[in-house]
């Protein structure tokens, strides 16, 4: 996996889903999304409703590097 997402990352902004692919393979994905700081998705379907869960935010991993309330100072 890593062979495939660590070229995208230098041009490209990734998030990756864990949505459906069993219980292995979203294993695979959060560890692979904790080690190289990047953001996590599952998403949460029943008949009536889709749900987005951050599994690793986005303010997850600047809070990991220390940067968070930078940005969000920034923000306001």
């Amino acid at each position: 996996m890593l062979k495939i997402i660590e070229p995208l990352m230098s041009n490209h902004a990734i998030i990756l889903d864990s949505t459906g692919d069993g219980k292995p393979p979203a294993l695979a994905f959060y560890e692979v999304a904790n080690k190289k700081l990047i953001p996590l998705i599952y998403i949460h379907r029943t008949p009536n409703m889709r749900r987005l869960r951050w599994l690793i935010s986005p303010d997850d991993i600047l809070r990991r590097l220390g940067l968070y309330e930078w940005f969000r100072g920034r923000r306001a």
